[in-house]
């Protein structure tokens, strides 16, 4: 597997990873996936297997903080440590920019989502109800300090 930043003709299989990983409502659309790949504050890392994207993060950065805005693995990737890879890359990208916070905020209900990021040291620092839509539900804000 290999760990790399996006290429613009990465947009269109990432939205296709949209629409198999989020419900309609969580979804990016393909102009925001396309923002994401052109703005300065944000950039994505893609996993990729067999020439095949498999998984991504977005994230967007300012400063010394990030915020995991996506991360995503192919149903069919599932369960061989795609986004685990991903998290350590994105360990090492922060690093190079002097990023020392990361946060993300992630559904109450996602117990394999919240499982990986507290393996991968994040914390709970708070609820944020009613954050989600169709269906609603509240919102995990989780944070890990990478300066520690």
């Amino acid at each position: 597997m290999i760990i790399r930043g996006m290429k613009e003709s990465d947009i269109m299989p990432l939205y296709a990873l949209e629409e198999q990983c989020f419900c309609p409502s969580d979804r990016w659309s393909m102009a925001d996936i396309r923002k994401a790949y052109e703005l300065e504050h944000f950039f994505v890392l893609v996993a990729e297997e067999a020439e095949e994207i498999c998984g991504y993060c977005i994230v967007y950065a300012v400063m010394d903080s990030a915020d995991i805005g996506k991360i995503a693995v192919a149903p069919k990737a599932r369960g061989k440590g795609i986004a685990g890879n991903l998290l350590e890359h994105l360990w090492k990208v922060c690093a190079e920019r002097g990023i020392k916070d990361v946060i993300l905020e992630v559904r109450a209900s996602n117990d394999a989502a919240r499982c990986l990021y507290t393996k991968y040291g994040f914390e709970t620092i708070s609820l944020r109800k009613d954050y989600y839509k169709e269906p609603m539900e509240h919102g995990l804000t989780m944070q890990k300090n990478l300066s520690e």
